[in-house]
């Protein structure tokens, strides 16, 4: 609730959906790739005793968001999806399939919302570097939130192409 009614206008509160968001983990995170991810986050295998899902209206993007956002750079972006995304953090992977995801942010260490299922306390993030790897999260790290749109937002510029020169305006 905190960052809904303090962090949005009341425009933009109204535009925010209330939804289940599932807590699906791995345990095989240096093997993961996007696809791999996306199918654990909506699976139910989570640490023994954890909720399986939550409803709310904010939450934290998923390893897999990160992933699907790649455009690729230089390598194809097919390449980069079936790249195990432990492995996006050096050489041609870092640049292009890391580089090429505009959810990644080098200066910052983000967690996501994706448990690793083996262990009690950890979770899944995206390095500076840009692998996702996996630490306790009593750790320090930054959040990115998230939200689902409701049905009925629109965009109401067709000028725009959501890019930061020209973002979306949105309009319910």
């Amino acid at each position: 609730g905190t960052y809904a009614s303090n962090g949005l206008n009341t425009t933009a509160q109204g535009m925010v959906a209330n939804v289940v968001w599932t807590l699906g983990g791995t345990a095989n995170y240096n093997s993961s790739t996007a696809e791999m991810f996306y199918t654990a986050e909506r699976g139910e295998t989570v640490y023994s005793g954890r909720p399986k899902a939550f409803v709310g209206k904010v939450g934290l993007m998923f390893p897999s968001d990160y992933g699907y956002a790649t455009g690729g750079g230089s390598t194809s972006r097919s390449t980069c999806l079936a790249k195990e995304m432990y492995n996006w953090g050096s050489g041609t992977y870092k640049t292009d399939c890391a580089g090429g995801s505009w959810l990644f942010n080098s200066s910052y260490y983000q967690w996501t919302l994706s448990p690793r299922s083996g262990y009690s306390s950890n979770v899944f993030f995206v390095n500076t570097s840009g692998y996702v790897g996996n630490y306790s999260a009593g750790d320090t790290r930054g959040v990115r939130p998230v939200v689902y749109l409701k049905s009925s937002v629109q965009i109401a510029d067709d000028e725009m192409d959501g890019s930061s020169g020209k973002p979306y305006n949105l309009s319910y």
